[in-house]
Order: C-alpha cells, then structure tokens, then sequence
C-alpha cells in the first residue's frame, strides 16, 4: 500500500499514484529534476517549503493514496 511514507520513486512508478501527485504537484510525475529526490519518502520531500504542500494537503494525499490499495 502506498502513502506519504512511501518512496517518491514508487509512487511515480504507478499512474494512479502520480496523477494523484501531479493533481496536488502539477507536472511533478514529468519534471526530470524528480529524479534528485526520488529516494526520499513523500513526508520528507513535502517538508521542503519550496514544495508547497501543508499538513492539510499531505493528509489528503496520504488518504487517496492508501485508497488505491
């Protein structure tokens, strides 16, 4: 099951995941420079302010996440 706490790189590996990225991070599944971070857990690279997601957002991102199973 995916979440915030999942990879960057898993998440963008499923198209329902990354349309729910780019749905909150426009173009976020296509930006080359993703590949820097793709490591790092989802939680940790909203943590960034550059990123622009609060608690709010990330909550939500989190819930459609896990819907997918």
């Amino acid at each position: 099951m995916l979440t915030v706490d999942s990879l960057i790189k898993d998440i963008l590996a499923n198209p329902d995941a990354a349309a729910i990225i780019d749905e909150y991070l426009p173009g976020t599944s296509t930006n080359p420079k993703i590949k820097f971070v793709n490591s790092f857990p989802l939680k940790k690279f909203a943590s960034f302010p550059q990123v622009g997601l609060d608690a709010d957002k990330l909550a939500e991102i989190d819930e459609k996440l896990k819907a997918l199973g």
